[in-house]
């Protein structure tokens, strides 16, 4: 039994019983995912930010993809285009 057969039974243990499978568990195992960790996002983010901290004069707060990444353009006293 693969992890993803393991995670499909005990996920669908009762709350799920109606619930009809036209997709095999087989093929979804085959399918790629778009996001290959979980910190994938936050990577992105972060290499982002600090490409347009090092390359641009200046950028829109709006561009930064959390509120932690608006924290650090306010802490580094960044133009804000506006």
């Amino acid at each position: 039994m693969t992890k993803l057969d393991t995670t499909v039974f005990s996920a669908s243990a009762g709350g799920f019983d109606k619930v009809v499978r036209i997709i095999p568990v087989d093929d979804v195992a085959r399918l790629p995912g778009s996001v290959a960790h979980r910190s994938t996002l936050a990577r992105n983010g972060a290499n982002r930010l600090w490409k347009r901290l090092r390359e641009e004069a200046s950028f829109t707060g709006l561009d930064v993809l959390s509120g932690n990444q608006a924290k650090q353009v306010v802490r580094a006293r960044l133009p804000i285009d506006g």
